[in-house]
């Protein structure tokens, strides 16, 4: 489990780094750009917003209401791992 949670962190920093943008909104956060992700285990997911704000949020409402832009034909392979492991994790 540690080695999908890590696999997860290192999507996000290769994916970010090729230009992708994620973003984060739900009934409490309000719309902003994640940062940086700092965690990820088998129930939560923690992150830092633009405004430096630490953000914990259950997996489930992190698949649901996040979204991602900037994404270019290169990067789609990584994405789909990217969601794959998400929903692997949520499952666990």
């Amino acid at each position: 489990m540690e080695e999908l949670s890590d696999r997860i962190i290192d999507l996000y920093i290769s994916l970010t780094e090729s230009g992708v943008r994620f973003y984060y909104e739900d009934d409490i956060n309000p719309f902003s750009e994640i940062k940086e992700l700092n965690s990820c285990n088998e129930k939560y997911l923690c992150f830092t917003t633009e405004e430096e704000n630490k953000v914990k949020v259950s997996l489930e409402d992190f698949r649901i209401y996040h979204s991602k832009e900037n994404i270019n034909l290169y990067d789609w392979v990584e994405i789909r791992e990217f969601d794959r492991l998400l929903e692997k994790l949520n499952e666990i």
